[in-house]
């Protein structure tokens, strides 16, 4: 056998990244197994479709030593040790998976929660500004009250008299 030092390192690449996309179908159809065998051992599914979960068991299987037997070609000793790294790598990967998740959901929930803040604050300013403007014409129909009273204590008294002296007369 001739190989480049480059070739390996690819080779070893391509077979890890293959062992790393097989790890979560072995560990579902593992998982599944034990369930199956009770189900149909009961009698809740049937022979067809016990035979098609082990024909699917049996190209796992296949699959997993097909990887072993390349790793073994590629470097001596590594076809009991690639398995092990694979669940490794891609326990490892998912785990970043997950924490970038948790991290941009984290930031999402920051986001929204900054932007709530903002439109609270707006809120508030809104209503203080309204406020101030209710203010303002509530001094303004006080003000306008005060000139009308003043007004009136200004006018002579004795037409003021008069004028109510009118009113009783036109009511009576």
């Amino acid at each position: 056998k001739e190989k480049c030092a480059g070739d390996e390192v690819q080779l070893k690449q391509a077979l890890m990244k293959r062992c790393v996309a097989d790890v979560p179908m072995l560990q579902f159809m593992q998982g599944e197994e034990r369930k199956v065998q009770r189900m149909y051992s009961s009698s809740m599914i049937g022979a067809a479709s016990y035979q098609s979960f082990q024909d699917a068991m049996a190209i796992a299987s296949e699959e997993l030593e097909a990887v072993k037997a390349e790793a073994e070609e590629i470097q001596p000793g590594w076809g009991e040790q690639i398995w092990q790294q694979g669940m490794h790598l891609h326990n490892y990967l998912k785990s970043m998976e997950e924490h970038k998740a948790k991290v941009k959901k984290e930031e999402e929930d920051a986001a929204a929660e900054m932007k709530k803040a903002v439109k609270k604050e707006k809120e508030a300013e809104k209503q203080a500004k309204i406020s101030e403007e209710d203010k303002e014409k509530l001094a303004e129909q006080a003000a306008a009250e005060l000139l009308k009273e003043a007004e009136a204590e200004a006018e002579p008294t004795g037409l003021k008299k008069r004028k109510s002296s009118k009113k009783k007369k036109a009511g009576e």
